[in-house]
């Protein structure tokens, strides 16, 4: 079985596998003295944008530089949970914690935080990819379809 990008994993299936690659990769990140990875991630069909931190029990943190493999198992994970009709997301924020402990907040539906501005065509591209019923369109995606086309 296929999705929507061609994985051999999609659906139910696919989010877990992907889901726990993602945490596992992330989990992989902590060094001793941390107490939890965290990862922000915006994220398009051929573009992505993400940041990782490590965060210590008193508040402080240092950024990772290194964590491709989270964000490539993570954009499987983005494939994987697409549903027709209704799309799949656009942003996500993982944390894990040393004990293993992972929570997960998914964007369906607002327009990613990007640092800089990007070309309304990726979103084109995505929405092609990932198709979405016109009840299930954000204004905002409309808007940036349409100005793509014109």
């Amino acid at each position: 079985m296929t999705n929507a990008s061609g994985n051999e994993l999609g659906g139910i299936l696919g989010e877990r596998v992907y889901f726990e690659e993602t945490a596992k990769a992330l989990f992989s990140l902590i060094p001793s003295g941390f107490e939890r990875v965290e990862l922000r991630m915006r994220a398009l069909v051929g573009f992505n944008s993400a940041s990782a931190r490590i965060l210590r029990a008193d508040g402080s943190r240092d950024s990772l530089k290194d964590f491709d493999s989270a964000t490539d198992a993570a954009k499987r994970l983005r494939e994987a949970m697409y549903r027709e009709g209704a799309g799949t997301w656009f942003s996500v924020l993982f944390v894990v914690t040393v004990e293993g402990k992972v929570d997960v907040a998914y964007n369906y539906d607002e327009e990613p935080e990007w640092k800089y501005p990007i070309d309304p065509v990726l979103y084109v591209q995505d929405f092609e990819r990932f198709p979405r019923d016109p009840e299930n369109i954000p204004e905002w995606l409309q808007k940036r379809v349409l100005e793509a086309r014109s």
